[in-house]
């Protein structure tokens, strides 16, 4: 609830900012485009192609030199199972700056603040600072992204100016903001419950130079599943539906990653590592599964206005049994556990205001498909496929 006032209060000043002509700043994006996939549901459930749009108004209000307000409001659609039904508030933050010791800033954040997470989950939410439309789903999960990128809490940062670069570090706590998609995500419409909005940690070290960006991330997060009556979830092995219960799912990812920039060459590289605790949704179940992977990617820049961007990720959501799961009861195949990619993505800045981008994802598996928890035929049609995506991106 605090929280909560806080973002509101927060809206109030940037509003009343505007109308007092005061130092308000605007900017924004729209995004308009169209994926299609040869098989499976990352884009849809039924058919096979949706619609992409991604649209961002910011804003930036600086009371004094040590006091800034900033927020973002999003509208999503970018296929079934990340489509938000109305605007979002993606961040809404006041930042106080200050020094507490020489060659040194901190940054303490209030409000819905940004989590700072490995390479692009800081800059998720902004369609032009990601290296292609659809990010690595080995680090980057689409299913899960409003959980990683913000929080209702506090964050406080410092960096630390040496003489060979930046050392940063970030901590961050607050509660995490489950939206409408998250139990869709999860359960599929088997289930009727809601998710109970719980606490989430953060943290972050990097260091940075004019050429090398390198560090690890944490983050932690524990929905809780309340279920509504007649709740019933399937039982794989069994092949039957069985009745609900109460779940929690706890979930701790660490991240390590590195970027060096070199003439016209931007190498890149992230591990990520996530531990998973689930108890409960269906009677006498715990499970404990650990989910691993990794891409390196290289973007290259043909001129000022054309990059390419090409990389090779694995993702296992079993990081146990990386061959797949394999026993003579589960009626799904191996691949369905894990998920390797190769993708080739180009943008072109057609002026200061237009982008056109587009990508091409070659997959085999279903590692990274919906729903999370359990497994469905719509996420295991075929074991190679295709996705591909365009959009036209305009600035302002």
């Amino acid at each position: 609830m605090l929280s909560r006032l806080l973002i509101s209060s927060l809206a109030i000043m940037l509003c009343h900012a505007a109308s007092a002509g005061e130092k308000l700043d605007f900017d924004g994006f729209v995004g308009l485009g169209f994926m299609t996939e040869s098989a499976n549901n990352f884009a849809a459930v039924d058919g096979d192609s949706n619609e992409i749009v991604e649209i961002g108004l910011r804003a930036s209000y600086s009371l004094n030199e040590n006091i800034m307000f900033t927020g973002q409001i999003g509208l999503r659609r970018f296929g079934d199972f990340a489509t938000e039904k109305k605007p979002r508030i993606d961040y809404a933050q006041m930042n106080y700056t200050t020094s507490w010791w020489k060659n040194s800033e901190q940054v303490i954040s209030i409000g819905r603040v940004k989590n700072q997470l490995g390479l692009y989950n800081l800059a998720r939410d902004i369609t032009l600072s990601r290296p292609s439309i659809i990010l690595p789903q080995s680090a980057y999960l689409e299913l899960l992204r409003n959980l990683f990128l913000s929080s209702d809490g506090i964050a406080i940062s410092s960096h630390s100016y040496l003489k060979t670069g930046i050392l940063s570090a970030t901590l961050s706590a607050g509660q995490i903001k489950i939206d409408d998609n998250f139990n869709h995500v999860m359960l599929d419409e088997f289930t009727a419950g809601n998710w109970s909005e719980r606490s989430s940690i953060s943290a972050d070290l990097r260091y940075a130079t004019d050429a090398l960006i390198m560090g690890v991330s944490f983050h932690r997060i524990n929905p809780q599943y309340n279920t509504a009556p007649n709740d019933r979830i399937p039982f794989v092995p069994i092949g039957s539906n069985v009745p609900a219960i109460n779940g929690k799912l706890e979930m701790d990812s660490y991240f390590a990653f590195a970027q060096y920039t070199k003439n016209k060459f931007e190498f890149s590289a992230e591990y990520s590592y996530r531990e998973v605790d689930i108890t409960g949704f269906t009677p006498g179940q715990s499970l404990d599964r650990s989910m691993e992977g990794f891409y390196v990617q290289t973007k290259y820049l043909l001129s000022t206005s054309w990059s390419f961007t090409a990389r090779y990720e694995d993702f296992y959501r079993l990081a146990e049994n990386k061959n797949g799961v394999q026993t003579p009861f589960f009626t799904f195949p191996d691949w369905y556990n894990n998920a390797r990619t190769v993708s080739l993505s180009t943008a072109y800045n057609i002026n200061p205001h237009w982008t056109l981008m587009a990508d091409v994802h070659l997959v085999k598996g279903s590692g990274f498909l919906a729903p999370f928890a359990t497994p469905t035929l719509d996420s295991t049609e075929k074991q190679n496929w295709t996705l591909s995506a365009i959009q036209l991106i305009y600035s302002f």
